[in-house]
């Protein structure tokens, strides 16, 4: 009973609810991140917002130096996803000796965009001309050996569907060796007292069917990235 949302912040998100005629609390914890965190401070690329007009397109020129992976994301902003179709425009890769490669060429590693939208658009002679998608989105690629930098052009494409939305921010981030988390997941810290346990409590994973004993002060379970917990906490 009473569904509700304790946080969301910095991709950790907690919800916890009422067991019925009892004093426990039932928990979940989420994990959201990903393990190259795909955060304006983290891209090497971050453009302002783009909309359809296309004087706003974003010219991308990122360096590729120690990058193993690329990820391409459309960020919907703060007014919504409705309408926001990205399109990144002749994307592609340009390798240490000069010569370049059409990024659409390749196969992404994942692609998760809304309504499962991720596509290679292809112009009326059957051309690839970008790869486009509905924000929010990201889509992973494995960089080639050789590949120094990416470049593209980031467009909203107008949809009439819409009066809303129609804006994009779009960030090109890269894993390296140094940003990629190897941790098997990351602690999700939930503070007892804001559960109503200010003395502690007995907590039981519900997923392996374990006690997990007596915690006062701070539950914090390791969760894997993209991945949850579910846990249901007793009065000490």
């Amino acid at each position: 009973m009473n569904n509700r949302l304790l946080f969301d912040r910095d991709d950790f998100i907690a919800w916890v609810a009422d067991v019925p005629g009892s004093p426990d609390k039932y928990l979940a914890v989420f994990n959201t991140r990903d393990r190259v965190r795909l955060t304006p401070e983290n891209a090497r690329y971050a453009s302002t917002v783009i909309t359809s007009d296309p004087a706003s397109a974003a010219e991308m020129d990122v360096d590729l130096t120690g990058a193993k992976k690329l990820f391409l994301v459309a960020d919907p902003t703060a007014d919504g996803g409705m309408g926001d179709r990205a399109l990144w425009r002749t994307p592609r890769l340009i390798f240490a000796d000069s010569s370049e490669r059409p990024l659409t060429e390749f196969k992404w590693t994942t692609a998760d965009a809304t309504w499962d939208s991720a596509k290679i658009k292809n112009d009326a002679a059957g051309q690839p001309i970008g790869i486009a998608a509905e924000a929010a989105a990201v889509i992973e690629y494995a960089l080639p050996a050789g590949a120094v930098r990416f470049k593209a052009t980031g467009i909203v494409e107008a949809d009439n569907r819409f009066k809303a939305g129609g804006t994009v921010r779009f960030l090109v981030v890269v894993g390296t060796a140094e940003n990629e988390s190897a941790a098997p997941g990351l602690p999700v810290a939930v503070q007892l007292a804001d559960l109503g346990f200010a003395k502690g409590a007995r907590i039981r994973d519900l997923w392996t069917h374990r006690d997990l004993g007596a915690v006062s002060g701070e539950f914090a379970p390791e969760i894997p990235f993209h991945g949850a917990g579910l846990y249901r906490l007793s009065p000490k």
